[in-house]
C-alpha cells in the first residue's frame, strides 16, 4: 500500500476531520503562568488524552471522568421525544414507584447524582440517547468503565454506540436483564482506534407497557490506554520502536495498519513499503476465492445503506477505502479465501509465521474459520473459529501457523441467510517466507484432476459436467465484473420455482437494483484439451424484465484474446422456460476456460435476469479421413470447412489448399461473383477493415485486413430491402453449400433466398439470421430441382438504423454453373449495380467482356468446363 496516496488520512490526521463541526481551527490554551505565552493548538488535539496546555485545560472538559455529583460533565441528551436521559438521585427515583437505585455509586448515598432514563407513561416503546463530549484520535487500546442499573428484567435494553466522522456503530450490547433493585454493575467498553472525532452514545430502550428505569454512573476512561504514543520523555526499551517525534510502541505494532504513534510515523512508506501486507485497495494480493460464493473487492462508499456490509473500511476508517467481502444466501453458503504459499514454519527454522487481519462478521449462524491448507496433500486445517456478532465494529484476529510443510493461509466462511464477512488489512509477520513457485500445470491454489483439469475447489469438482446441485464444480464468479451469480433451489418470481430437472440447484442473477454496467460473469476451471473436438452446452432460463442486454458464451484461451461462441440477446431469448444453447470450441486451443456473462448497460428497479443449469463440455478424438486431415496437430476439418476462406487447421493452412473448384469471394477488391439488383433502395458498399475485430467482435472473422461488404439502413427505413444475387446455379441435391460470415444488428435481418426466375417476387427462403452482435459463420445447404440464383436479402425491421455485413463467401464444387436460362428475362440490367466503395474508392463495370458470359465477366469465377447459356444485356 502506498501511504503517500492517502496523505492526511494517516500521516496528518488533522486534515481528515475538516468535515467535523465539533471544533474550530485552533484552541488557545489559557494563561496559567506569568512567564509563559498563550499556546495555540489544533482543535484535533482537544480531548485526545494528551495534555498539550500547561496543567491540561485542553483535557479538562472531555467527560472522561465523571461522577455526575455536581454537573453533567458535558454529557447531553439527544433524544427527539419526551423519553430522555436526566440527571437525578436515588431519593428522587425511589420516591416515584421505586423505579431506580436507592443510592448512587459514586457517593454511595440517596442524594448522590447519576444519569437515568425511565418510561414516559405512554405505554409505547421508547428510546433515549445520551451523548458524550467529542473525543479525538484515540489509540486502539482505548476503553472506559461505568456502572449501570436496570430495574426490571426484560423491560429495558441498554446499548453503547460510537459515532465517528462517517458512521455510528454498535460497540456494546448489554441486552435486557435486571441488576436487582439496589445493585449497580460495573462493566468495561472498548472504543478502540478513533480516526478523527468520536462520541460515545448510551441508548436506552423500553418496551411497550414496561415500568422501571435504567441508570448509569461513574464513567471513567483509561487515559493511558486511550492516548497515542507521544514524546513523554521516556526512553524506549529494546523491544520497542521509537516514533519519529518521540514516544514508544511495541515493535510488533509497527506497520500493522493501526496508527500507534501520534505523529503517524509507524505507518509511513519509509518503514512499511517492504512489509508483507495487503490493504485491499488495489487487488487481491495473491489471495484467491472459491466455494459457493466468492469474495469481492468492495468500495465502502458503494455499499447500500440497508445492508450488513461495513460502510467504512479499516485502513482509512472512511467510505473511500476498500475491503474484501462475501455474502451468504438461503440454505447456507461456504466461501473459501486462500492466500499465497509459504514455507513450512518448522523446517525453515525461522521465527514464527503469524497472520493478523481485521474482519467484520454479521448474520445469524455465521462462522469464520482460520487455518491453512498444506501445499501438496491439499489437507485443510482450521483449528480456530469465531462466531458472528451483533457488534458492527472491525475486529482483529491473530493466527499462528504450525505446519512442517509448505502451506497456504486459509479462511473459510460459513454464512447463514443474510450473513456477510468482510476482511481488511492482512499482515504476515517476518517469519512468513514465500515458497518457491510450483512447476506443475496447476497453480498452488488449484487441484489437479486426473484429466489435467485445474480447479479451485474440492477434487470432486473435476468433471466437465455440472448440475450445480452440489456447488459450483470449480466455477467461480469474476469479482471484477460488478455482480455475481448465486446458487438457489427456488427464486419465487416469474415462475422460477426449481432447477431444470425440478430437483436440485441452479445459478441465477437478478438485476433488480443494479447500477449500469454491472455485469455478472462465471469463470470455469481451466481445461487442457489439446487435439480434441469439443462442444459446450448450457441451459438458460430468462425471467422478468430485460435487465441484462444479453447472455454471452465465450472461450478464454490460455494465451490470446477471448472469443465469442454464442451471444443470446434478451429480446430474442425464450422467456420463462428452460432452453438449451450450445457451441463448438474453436480448434487450436490447448488450454482454455469458458466464460458465461450476463451483460448489462442500464440500471433497473425491477426483477429480471437469467438462470443457468446443467453445463456440459463434451470432447472426442477427431475422426479424420486423409482428404480432411490437417498437416500438423492431429486435427481434422469438415467438408464444410474446406476452402471457406477461414483457416481451420492449427499451424498450417491445409484446409485452404487446392481450392480451384470453389467459387470464393473475400470482397477485398471487388464483389467477385455477386451482383446487386437494379431496383435496390439501399446499395451494398465495400468497407475496408480499419482495425482488428471490425466492425464488432471476432478473431479472424472476417480476416484482419482487406474489406467486407455492408448494407447500412438509416433511421426510419423500416421495411426497406437490399438484395445481392449470385451466378446461375444448376439444379442440385443437398451437396451444394454456401459458406459465409455475417454480422447483423437488432434492427436488421438477413435472409438467403433461392430465385428460380427473373423478376420472381416470392423467392424461396432457405435461411434467416438472428441478431448476431458479432461476426458469425453460416453454412447453408442448397437444394433445387431447377436452376436458381442465390440471393442475399438484407432488410430493416424497425425504425432504428442498423448495419448488415457479409464477408468470405464460398460455394462448394457441386454448386455448378448451369448452361440453362432462367424462364423470364430480367427487366433492365442486373449488371448496373453501383460498386462505389467507401472513402472515394471506385470500381467500374465488368473488366472482361470477351466471352459475354459470367466466366468472362469475372476472373474469380471457377467455370470448370461449363459455360453459361444465357447472356446479360448491357
Amino acid at each position: 500500500m502506498d501511504i503517500l496516496k492517502i496523505g492526511c488520512i494517516i500521516i496528518a490526521v488533522f486534515c481528515l476531520h475538516a468535515e467535523s463541526q465539533d471544533c474550530s481551527s485552533s484552541y488557545t490554551c489559557p494563561l496559567t503562568r506569568g512567564d509563559r505565552n498563550q499556546d495555540q493548538i489544533a482543535c484535533e488535539k482537544l480531548c485526545d488524552f494528551i495534555s498539550d496546555c500547561y496543567n491540561g485545560p485542553d483535557e479538562a472538559q472531555c467527560g472522561t471522568l465523571c461522577t455526575f455529583e455536581n454537573d453533567t460533565c458535558n454529557w447531553e441528551t439527544i433524544s427527539s421525544n419526551q423519553y430522555t436521559w436526566a440527571r437525578g438521585s436515588g431519593k428522587l427515583l425511589t420516591d416515584q414507584r421505586n423505579l431506580g437505585p436507592a443510592q448512587d455509586k459514586s457517593a454511595g448515598n440517596s442524594t448522590g447524582g447519576y444519569f437515568y432514563a425511565r418510561e414516559d407513561g405512554s405505554g409505547t416503546a421508547s428510546l433515549a440517547e445520551l451523548q458524550g463530549p467529542t473525543l479525538h484520535n484515540t489509540a486502539e487500546t482505548c476503553q472506559f468503565s461505568f456502572y449501570f442499573h436496570l430495574s426490571e428484567s426484560d423491560a429495558w435494553q441498554l446499548q453503547v454506540f460510537l459515532k465517528t466522522n462517517y458512521t455510528t456503530v454498535l460497540i456494546k450490547d448489554f441486552g435486557s436483564y435486571s441488576t436487582g433493585s439496589r445493585l449497580w454493575k460495573k462493566t468495561y467498553v472498548t472504543i478502540g482506534r478513533i480516526v478523527g472525532f468520536g462520541k460515545v452514545i448510551f441508548r436506552a430502550s423500553t418496551f411497550p407497557g414496561s415500568v422501571g428505569a435504567v441508570a448509569i454512573d461513574y464513567i471513567k476512561f483509561n487515559t493511558e490506554g486511550c492516548a497515542l504514543a507521544y514524546d513523554d520523555g521516556a526512553t524506549c526499551a529494546s523491544d520497542e520502536w521509537q516514533c519519529e517525534r518521540g514516544g514508544c510502541i511495541p515493535e510488533g505494532k509497527l506497520c500493522d495498519f493501526v496508527q500507534h504513534c501520534r505523529d503517524g510515523s509507524d505507518e509511513t512508506p519509509a518503514y512499511c513499503a517492504d512489509k508483507n501486507r495487503c490493504d485491499a485497495e488495489v487487488d487481491f494480493c495473491k489471495f484467491t476465492s472459491s466455494g459457493d460464493a466468492v469474495f469481492q473487492r468492495v468500495l465502502a462508499s458503494s455499499v447500500p445503506a440497508d445492508s450488513n456490509w461495513p460502510v467504512i473500511d479499516h485502513t482509512y476508517m472512511s467510505p473511500e477505502g476498500s475491503y474484501f467481502a462475501v455474502n451468504g444466501s438461503s440454505g447456507g453458503t461456504r466461501a473459501v479465501f486462500l492466500g499465497p504459499a509459504f514455507k513450512g514454519t518448522i523446517t525453515q527454522g525461522e521465527t514464527e509465521c503469524k497472520m493478523s487481519l481485521f474482519y467484520h462478521l454479521a448474520g445469524a449462524n455465521s462462522t469464520l474459520h482460520f487455518g491453512f491448507r498444506t501445499r501438496y496433500s491439499r489437507a485443510d486445517n482450521t483449528p480456530e473459529s469465531v462466531l458472528h456478532s451483533r457488534l458492527q465494529a472491525w475486529k482483529k484476529n491473530d493466527f499462528s501457523f504450525d505446519s512442517s510443510t509448505d502451506f497456504l493461509p486459509l479462511l473459510v466462511a460459513d454464512l447463514g441467510d443474510g450473513g456477510v464477512l468482510a476482511i481488511d488489512d492482512i499482515v504476515f509477520s517476518e517469519g512468513c517466507v514465500h515458497a518457491e513457485p510450483d512447476e506443475g500445470d496447476c497453480s498452488d491454489v488449484e487441484y489437479t484432476c486426473t484429466d489435467g483439469t485445474c480447479v479451485l475447489d474440492e477434487p470432486g469438482n473435476c468433471p466437465m459436467e455440472c448440475t450445480f446441485d452440489e456447488g459450483l464444480c470449480g466455477w467461480r464468479n469474476d469479482v471484477t465484473a460488478g455482480s455475481q451469480w448465486s446458487l438457489s433451489e427456488s427464486f419465487p418470481v416469474f415462475g422460477l420455482a426449481s432447477d431444470r430437472t425440478s430437483q436440485g440447484q441452479y445459478l441465477f442473477i437478478d438485476g433488480q437494483g443494479i447500477a449500469p454496467y454491472q455485469d455478472a460473469q462465471l469463470v470455469s476451471p481451466r481445461w487442457p484439451l489439446s487435439n480434441l473436438d469439443c462442444k459446450v452446452s448450457i441451459w438458460y432460463y430468462h425471467f422478468g424484465y430485460n435487465n441484462y442486454d444479453s447472455l454471452a458464451l465465450q472461450v478464454k484461451p490460455n494465451q490470446g484474446k477471448i472469443r465469442e461462441l454464442y451471444i443470446l440477446h434478451s429480446h430474442e431469448s425464450n422467456f420463462n422456460t428452460w432452453t438449451r444453447i450450445e457451441a463448438d470450441i474453436p480448434k487450436c486451443l490447448s488450454t482454455f476456460q469458458i466464460l458465461l456473462t450476463a451483460q448489462n448497460s442500464h440500471g433497473s428497479l425491477q426483477h429480471g435476469g437469467f438462470a443457468l443449469d446443467d453445463f456440459s463440455l463434451t470432447c472426442s478424438e477427431p475422426a479424420c479421413t486423409p482428404e480432411y486431415q490437417c498437416s500438423t496437430g492431429g486435427h481434422c476439418f469438415t467438408p464444410s470447412q474446406k476452402c471457406d476462406l477461414m483457416i481451420d487447421c492449427c499451424g498450417d493452412e491445409a484446409d485452404e489448399d487446392q481450392c480451384d473448384d470453389y467459387n470464393q469471394c473475400p470482397f477485398d477488391d471487388s464483389f467477385c461473383i455477386w451482383q446487386q439488383d437494379s431496383g435496390n433502395e439501399i446499395q451494398w458498399t465495400m468497407k475496408p477493415v480499419k482495425r482488428k475485430r471490425d466492425p464488432h467482435i471476432g478473431d479472424g472473422i472476417p480476416p484482419n485486413n482487406g474489406s467486407f461488404i455492408q448494407a447500412e439502413f438509416e433511421n426510419s427505413m423500416k421495411a426497406k430491402k437490399s438484395t445481392l444475387h449470385s451466378y446461375l446455379i444448376s439444379s442440385t441435391d443437398n451437396k451444394c453449400e454456401l459458406r459465409f460470415v455475417y454480422f447483423t444488428e437488432s434492427s436488421t435481418s438477413l435472409h438467403v433466398l433461392l430465385r428460380h426466375s427473373l423478376g420472381e417476387e416470392n423467392a424461396e427462403q432457405v435461411w434467416t439470421s438472428s441478431m448476431s452482435g458479432s461476426w458469425q459463420r453460416a453454412v447453408v445447404s442448397l437444394t433445387s430441382d431447377k436452376p436458381f440464383e442465390v440471393v442475399f436479402e438484407a432488410s430493416s425491421v424497425s425504425i432504428e438504423g442498423g448495419v448488415i455485413g457479409i464477408d468470405s463467401t464460398s460455394f462448394t464444387p457441386p454448386c455448378d454453373i448451369t448452361e440453362e436460362n432462367l424462364k423470364t428475362e430480367r427487366k433492365g440490367s442486373g449488371l448496373t449495380a453501383d460498386h462505389q466503395k467507401e472513402n472515394g474508392m471506385k470500381t467500374g463495370g465488368p473488366s472482361n467482356k470477351k466471352n459475354n458470359n459470367l466466366c468472362g465477366w469475372y476472373s474469380n469465377l471457377r467455370c470448370s468446363s461449363h459455360r453459361l447459356g444465357h447472356s446479360f444485356k448491357k
